[in-house]
């Protein structure tokens, strides 16, 4: 096999696609096409719900608690995905986020990293140093503390320093560059510097400062480089102010037909308005009141769906580079490599909340234009009975386009025959609200862990797998389709017929900072009669009263009535294999990066 592109749709969920799957306005009519050309897998399960989690396994072939969890991201695990494809030839190219966080180790495995976004150093204090600031504050912060957190600390420096740093750039900034001012670059530079220095020279006295200063602190003045400076929100709002009718369709759809067709909200609306006339008629004088309680019971989170705003800030778009911008430059990598084996890695997120289904990156108007006319006509196709996000499934619907103009561009040039294209997701998602959940992302439920995967090109003959697998089983598929030893890893392939898991294992460290020290692990067993989970602290034993949920998946496909108290043969065996994981990681977890 020559090349490898490797394309992670964040956020797309196997649940919401088998919807729709076999009707007319299905989500992915392109792959559905191609389908008989697919490896294929039915029950394929992410390990986190949220990319920071989701993605280590996937991407390091472990399970996502190993080595520590993912505190660090990938760096305590041995190697990442493009280690594994380095050591076997590969030219490798990674086209992400400066967010991923790749340390000076991993970093020197890829040949070719293309930025797709900026930086923002504020999520150092909200993704790590608020969860400790109490800590520090009432004195109760050790000297394990100090190193756990330092560990974290010089991985960001070593890899937002590859991003700012002006040596051999000549391809970092490709897809950002009309983001990039090199006064800026340099002056960014130069007090990254200046803080690893202070850093260096005493790493415990540098977090008091952070803690003492928050975010006055000198790192969090370094400028943040904004990806939405190169969106067209002018052009997007020319094309919808053209197409009012859309519009005004799509708010319908969103908003009444949910109302309608949602169990969670039948009854729900007209029963406030009831307790709210009752409360005070309306009147000239309270009408505005009257009004405001009403937008407060919509905001809430059963009625989260029915926000209907169109992209008239910037706000609502994900901060990288389109989906329609990446695969472009990923097969103009290929054509003109010069290399055999190329390995290429992109990431785009379209199908995150929130949501965006046309390329907002992109110049041409008439390109906009008519990404929201396949919208409308989509929109036009959906019944009486249609529920969910349409900002969801308007996006997925865009991304099964771009990878219809990946295929289409791929055999044109002569590619496809030795390209293995591999689509798969870092998690699901709750966002499509079908059906809604009290809790969206941090919980058990198969929406936010049941991903697709589709693996096409380079000659492969199509085969649906049938077993149970987990997002650490996709690296030892492609070496298995490829012809690649693999090595090290807990995954297997999914065309190895010895790959017969009754079950696959969720864990994951629930909301916030990921300190498997100090926070409770969320672990759940999944087959496909029952899901069993539990949420407990390693430094406390093993207990049955931390199950918190167990659905019947036969009986209860929508996972609505938790049976937590109920026992049986099956879910004993499962609980075994909870206790038995959370046992492994209390004797092996480690805290020290590699």
């Amino acid at each position: 096999m020559s090349n490898v592109l490797f394309i992670i749709a964040d956020s797309l969920s196997f649940d919401r696609i088998e919807k729709y799957r076999h009707q007319k306005n299905c989500l992915t009519p392109f792959l559905n096409s191609i389908e008989g050309q697919c490896i294929t897998a039915e029950h394929l399960y992410s390990q986190g719900p949220y990319t920071e989690a989701g993605t280590k396994g996937l991407l390091c072939c472990c399970d996502t608690l190993d080595n520590g969890g993912y505190f660090c991201r990938y760096d305590t695990q041995e190697r990442f995905i493009t280690d594994i494809f380095k050591d076997w030839g590969y030219e490798t190219y990674n086209i992400n986020a400066p967010s991923y966080l790749l340390s000076k180790r991993t970093l020197s495995n890829i040949d070719h990293m293309i930025y797709t976004s900026g930086i923002d150093f504020r999520f150092l204090w909200s993704q790590r140093f608020s969860f400790y600031y109490d800590r520090w504050k009432s004195g109760k912060f050790t000297e394990e503390d100090y190193a756990y957190l330092a560990d974290f600390v010089e991985l960001v420096f070593e890899s937002i320093g590859d991003f700012l740093c002006s040596e051999n750039s000549d391809e970092k900034y490709d897809i950002i560059s009309p983001l990039i001012d090199e006064d800026v670059i340099k002056q960014n530079n130069a007090i990254l510097n200046q803080e690893m220095a202070k850093f260096v020279e005493n790493k415990n006295k540098y977090m008091d400062s952070v803690f003492e200063l928050q975010l006055n602190h000198p790192i969090f003045q370094i400028k943040n480089i904004n990806l939405s400076d190169m969106i067209q929100t002018e052009k997007v709002c020319r094309v919808l102010a053209k197409n009012k009718k859309f519009v005004r369709k799509f708010k319908r759809i969103q908003f009444f037909r949910n109302l309608r067709n949602n169990p969670c909200t039948k009854g729900v609306f007209s029963r406030t308005i009831k307790g709210i006339w009752r409360d005070k008629k309306p009147t000239k004088s309270n009408c505005g009141e009257l009004l405001n309680r009403l937008r407060n019971l919509i905001s809430g989170r059963e009625f989260e769906v029915f926000k209907t705003g169109l992209y008239y800030t910037k706000d609502p778009y994900k901060l990288v580079a389109s989906a329609k911008t990446q695969i472009e430059y990923a097969v103009n990598v290929l054509e003109k490599s010069d290399h055999k084996n190329n390995f290429v890695f992109i990431h785009p997120e379209e199908a995150h909340y929130f949501n965006t289904f046309f390329t907002y990156d992109s110049q041409d108007e008439s390109l906009i234009e008519s990404e929201i006319n396949d919208a409308a006509d989509f929109v036009k196709s959906l019944d009486k009975n249609y529920k969910g996000s349409l900002f969801y499934d308007l996006s997925v619907r865009y991304l099964d386009t771009q990878i219809k103009n990946l295929y289409h561009s791929l055999e044109e040039k002569g590619l496809l025959k030795d390209t293995l294209v591999v689509v798969t997701a870092d998690h699901g998602s709750s966002y499509f609200f079908d059906p809604v959940r009290k809790s969206l992302v941090n919980n058990f439920h198969s929406e936010n862990y049941h991903v697709p995967i589709y693996i096409f090109g380079g000659g492969v003959q199509g085969r649906s797998c049938d077993g149970m697998y987990m997002g650490k089983d996709v690296i030892p598929t492609i070496a298995d389709i490829c012809g690649h030893a693999m090595s090290g890893g807990s995954g297997m392939s999914m065309l190895n017929k010895d790959n017969d898991r009754e079950s696959v294992m969720i864990e994951y460290m629930g909301p916030g900072c990921p300190d498997i020290r100090l926070k409770p692990v969320w672990l759940s067993s999944r087959s496909r009669k029952y899901a069993v989970s539990y949420i407990g602290k390693l430094s406390e034993e093993f207990s049955e009263s931390n199950i918190c949920e167990i659905y019947d998946l036969i009986k209860d496909p929508e996972e609505r009535n938790n049976i937590k108290d109920v026992r049986n043969e099956n879910i004993n065996r499962q609980i075994d294999l909870i206790r038995e994981r959370f046992e492994s990681l209390r004797e092996t977890t480690s805290i020290s990066r590699k």
